[in-house]
């Protein structure tokens, strides 16, 4: 990809589908697609801005996309699995790994150049700080090992 020196929404949607590759391929996405434009509309979110506009520092504006890109991409690929028809089980697609993957390296280029408001449902604030990201885990996932006293919903 070349590098940009500026964006606006449109080559922001470009840039991000060409951003996820052969994943975006799979998941059927175009710049106009719902997916994508949600996006940009998370990246806008994430620098704290309503509109991307060319006088935003464009390697901030790509970290923050790819972030929001990779959140989106995991999002879709979330119900795939690989289905082993001679031991009879599943397992989470290959695919969701990789964007998993890609979503942790996303994140932690964007802290480390300190950028954004915040990555949603972190309650970080970015700017350079400290935040620290762990899977979710609920309670009542059978699938998980917790142990007793982590798994008891305290009174």
């Amino acid at each position: 990809m070349p590098l940009a020196t500026s964006y606006d929404e449109t080559t922001l949607a470009t840039w991000l589908v060409l951003r996820v590759g052969l994943i975006g391929t799979v998941l059927t996405w175009t710049p106009l697609h719902p997916q994508v434009v949600e996006a940009v509309a998370d990246t806008e979110r994430l620098l704290g801005v309503s509109e991307i506009t060319a006088d935003l520092d464009a390697r901030r504006v790509e970290l923050s996309g790819s972030v929001a890109i990779w959140q989106r991409a995991v999002d879709n690929l979330a119900a795939l699995y690989d289905q082993d028809v001679q031991t009879e089980t599943f397992k989470r697609s290959q695919l969701m790994k990789q964007a998993t993957e890609r979503l942790a390296e996303a994140r932690e280029a964007w802290i480390a150049y300190g950028t954004g408001t915040g990555l949603p449902g972190t309650g970080g604030t970015g700017g350079g700080l400290q935040v620290t990201f762990a899977p979710r885990r609920y309670l009542a996932d059978p699938y998980i090992y917790l142990p007793e006293d982590v798994r008891t919903v305290p009174p």
